[in-house]
Formats: C-alpha cells, sequence, structure tokens
C-alpha cells in the first residue's frame, strides 16, 4: 500500500488523496450504517445494504 513512497514515485500525492477519500468515507458513510434500516425489502434496498456491508470489508482490512 505504501509502496509510492517507498519508491518516492512522482505521483505519491494520488496515495495521500486516497487515503483521505477512504477516511471521509468512513466517517461520514460507513460508521452511521449501524443504525441505518431499510424499510422496504427490495432489490433496490438489497444493492445498497449489500454495498454498504462491501464498503466496510474493504475499509476494515486497511486497518
Amino acid at each position: 500500500m505504501y509502496s509510492k513512497s517507498y519508491d518516492q514515485t512522482e505521483d505519491m500525492i494520488s496515495q495521500h488523496k486516497i487515503l483521505t477519500h477512504l477516511a471521509r468515507l468512513y466517517e461520514e458513510e460507513v460508521q452511521p450504517i449501524t443504525t441505518k434500516t431499510y424499510k422496504l425489502i427490495n432489490a433496490e434496498n438489497m444493492k445498497k445494504a449489500h454495498a454498504a456491508v462491501l464498503i466496510i470489508a474493504f475499509i476494515q482490512t486497511l486497518m
């Protein structure tokens, strides 16, 4: 994950941007999901819930 800084590549700022974006997603999207409810069980809400779970799982692998 930190190969850009290790190798001192020219696009090291992109790593900062990615990590900042992930931090914002975690703070604004993932944390509130624990209290998120979907009143109707339908395909659209199932897709939303599944996407939220995948985001949480991905971010947890980074920690």
